[in-house]
């Protein structure tokens, strides 16, 4: 994303070749990572391996939606927030995810996941399960959650617009409660 933003500032003659290997790398990397189940260690689902789990379905999201960007109809984007909801699911939100660090990553993959199921019904979870966890974090706007994601992995170009998207909905929706 350096790469990008150096480019679009410079006004000589950008390498898109050094681009372009420098986005398959990142995108064949991430794409590589292998499931929590097949490393070394692995114990049937415990706190480290979900927290592994949903960052690399989330890597996974963050990987076909802006870095290789895929069109709309080859795009897994959909299959993606599924599965990161089942791993959300299998964790206890309280311990998985108590530590300030790891609170922050729940927040990112949480975001990623609600992008990803945009007009899905997964979206709603997504949404109900993000508003829940910036309550709990104490974050009371956009501002305060963009600058939690940033933290992590966050584009602003590719990211700030479905983002900000994904809390107008979460502010609809703890406003009806």
């Amino acid at each position: 994303m350096n790469i990008v933003d150096d480019l679009q500032r410079s006004s000589g003659k950008p390498d898109y070749a050094l681009l372009a290997d420098q986005r398959n790398l990142v995108h064949y990397s991430l794409m590589s990572l292998p499931t929590a189940s097949q490393l070394e260690g692995f114990s049937s689902y415990e706190d480290p391996d979900i927290i592994y789990e949903a960052c690399r379905l989330a890597g996974f999201i963050y990987s076909v939606g802006v870095v290789f960007p895929m069109p709309a109809q080859s795009s897994p984007l959909a299959q993606l927030a599924s599965l990161l909801k089942g791993v959300i699911e299998m964790s206890n939100l309280r311990t998985t995810w108590a530590h300030h660090h790891a609170q922050v990553v729940l927040l990112w993959v949480l975001t990623l996941g609600g992008i990803a199921a945009e007009q899905r019904p997964e979206r709603q979870w997504f949404t109900t399960m993000l508003g829940k966890t910036a309550q709990y974090c104490h974050l009371t706007g956009w501002a305060e959650l963009r600058a939690m994601l940033r933290l992590v992995v966050w584009y602003d170009p590719a990211c700030d617009q479905p983002g900000q998207n994904l809390w107008l909905d979460v502010e609809r929706l703890f406003a009806s409660l």
